[in-house]
């Protein structure tokens, strides 16, 4: 079906200033989520039908899929929360920007935000196509169980932003906690998600106990193939991915 031109993967990046800040916003406002606390949080969930869209559950629930060992790898028994944020261009909701996978591993203590490709390759009615592709036809709910199926991760949670939400949540490195806390109407408005309230309030409990020093900023590991018609194309490498972020263990 493809012809493998050439091999190429990536290690785990170490994080630059740039994915350090990153990192730190991230927890940021995640800590602020935790800040805001449940009632607050669920008052503000009754005046937001971005957050718990039963529509996005349901995806997941359907297309989450589930961890896949490979045959150098088992299934780890750690306590893994993944969430899957896609970003969308301003006013165009079919064009994806950028893909984060956003991975809490309890058990070992450490958090990682991986980047994926929008141009990996997925398979959607066994035919393969890139993630951007589906996402431009089916947007987020149609997405989800493609890039499950070819990183090998199950989704426990989906995020959905534009590029200019994604730029203020980063953006929240400038100010302070007061400032925080008065945005935070405004930084859950810029979120679409399957979770609820307490669904937030948890992910930020979790952020928050694995600590900003143990959270990083890394690029999927991938491989470049050759397409029938010479292209390049993308590999997501699930098992270096899944060694990563905790899911996989080695035999």
């Amino acid at each position: 079906m493809k012809q493998r031109k050439r091999y190429e993967r990536s290690d785990v990046s170490a994080p630059g200033a740039h994915k350090t800040r990153n990192a730190l916003v991230i927890l940021a406002a995640l800590a602020l989520v935790l800040g805001i606390g449940i009632f607050a949080l669920w008052n503000l969930a009754q005046k937001n039908s971005n957050l718990g869209d039963t529509d996005l559950s349901g995806s997941i629930k359907k297309d989450g899929g589930k961890n896949i060992a490979t045959g150098n790898t088992q299934l780890s028994d750690h306590a893994v929360t993944t969430v899957l944020v896609f970003i969308h261009a301003d006013n165009d909701e079919s064009t994806l920007s950028s893909v984060k996978l956003l991975s809490l591993d309890q058990s070992a203590g450490k958090g990682y935000i991986v980047s994926l490709p929008t141009d990996m390759v997925v398979s959607l009615d066994g035919a393969q196509t890139t993630l951007a592709e589906v996402f431009s036809k089916q947007q987020s709910r149609g997405s989800i169980g493609v890039v499950s199926g070819a990183t090998g991760v199950q989704i426990s949670h989906v995020m959905v932003v534009d590029s200019q939400g994604w730029e203020k949540v980063l953006g929240l490195s400038s100010v302070g906690a007061t400032q925080l806390a008065r945005q935070a109407k405004d930084l859950l408005g810029l979120l679409h998600t399957d979770m609820s309230a307490p669904d937030l309030l948890n992910l930020a409990e979790t952020a928050h106990g694995i600590g900003r020093k143990n959270l990083a900023i890394v690029d999927a590991p991938c491989t470049s193939v050759a397409g029938t018609d010479g292209a390049t194309q993308t590999l997501v490498d699930p098992e270096q991915l899944g060694l990563t972020i905790g899911t996989l263990v080695e035999k």
